[in-house]
């Protein structure tokens, strides 16, 4: 009897081994780790199954943190978490030129799956983790003048920049500034960068911005980065009397309107005379007076006689 309650025993517990499900190695090399549903990845199974294998080899202190970024850290992969998440979705990070780091599904499906979820450090944290943002410092104050893609090349792009993105430089981080095409399709990432002062890097690897390269920049980039100045086209009288003279002036400024503040606009030569005061006027808002007395320009009215003023005021084409 005694031997049979042991059998009985023994056949019970085996036959329990077969429905309970295995337990899921965590260090286990990633082909041979089950899917896992996104709320129960958190950042050390993602670091030990995708980062350290296929990642941080050159995105490292000891790697050369290739492209400026460094993924040995928590707190560095969740503030590139979006970027991290499109490169691995398009297959672009690890580089083609590494076949031996290539994702395979797993790893790939693991860290979308993660960051999709919150990007938590442990299953613990909050969905939506903050760690601390990058210091922002205040934008420079804005350069005054016109600024155009030459002298931002001449005096930061050359000096500063295609030490690293450039072709001969080897195009770190996929980017390269050699012109203008290519420094406007990265120009958020240069604005961030230099306001987070995350670029240029510091000696050895680079040359830090001064302020004043920082002020020239910024004001480029303030005034919509413009490549280069835009043909003027030529403004005469006749289209200064039409649209602006004629409408807005002549009511007060006439032999009919009385000539007040003994002004009169109704000739070329008058205008001339009095085109200082004019000018001054308009850029004030002193001329026209607001209605009833007046009637305000536009601002089409104002850039056309501004432009005719500032291009010499001239009657007709030479």
């Amino acid at each position: 009897m005694k031997h049979l309650l042991v059998f009985l025993a023994i056949a019970t517990l085996a036959s329990c081994s077969f429905t309970k499900s295995p337990a899921i190695n965590l260090d286990a090399p990633t082909d041979e780790v089950p899917p896992l549903k996104a709320d129960q990845l958190n950042y050390k199974f993602v670091n030990d199954q995708v980062l350290i294998k296929s990642c941080v080899g050159c995105h490292s202190e000891k790697g050369g943190n290739k492209g400026h970024v460094n993924l040995e850290n928590y707190k560095n992969v969740f503030e590139r978490k979006a970027d991290i998440r499109k490169e691995v979705s398009e297959g672009t990070m690890p580089p083609s030129s590494r076949p031996d780091l290539k994702l395979s599904d797993t790893q790939t499906q693991i860290i979308i799956d993660w960051i999709d979820n919150g990007a938590r450090e442990t299953l613990d944290s909050p969905l939506n983790p903050d760690p601390q943002p990058p210091v922002v410092n205040p934008p420079p104050p804005v350069a005054t003048g016109d600024i155009y893609f030459a002298e931002i090349f001449e005096k930061v792009i050359k000096t500063n920049c295609l030490k690293c993105h450039s072709v001969a430089g080897g195009n770190k981080g996929r980017v390269n500034l050699e012109t203008y095409q290519g420094v406007v399709d990265n120009i958020k990432d240069v604005e961030l960068d230099i306001a987070t002062n995350d670029m240029p890097p510091k000696a050895p690897a680079g040359t830090a911005l001064t302020d004043e390269q920082k002020n020239l920049i910024a004001a480029w980039i303030a005034n919509g980065f413009p490549e280069k100045p835009k043909e003027v086209q030529p403004v005469y009288f006749k289209d200064v009397f039409e649209k602006v003279i004629k409408t807005n002036c002549l009511k007060c400024h006439s032999e009919a309107g009385g000539n007040k503040g003994d002004v009169n606009l109704e000739t070329y030569a008058s205008v001339f005379e009095n085109r200082f005061e004019i000018k001054q006027d308009i850029e004030t808002d002193q001329m026209p007076p607001k209605p009833p007395r007046g009637s305000v320009l536009t601002g089409e009215q104002k850039k056309l006689i501004i432009s005719w003023l500032e291009q010499g005021a001239l009657e007709k084409a030479p």
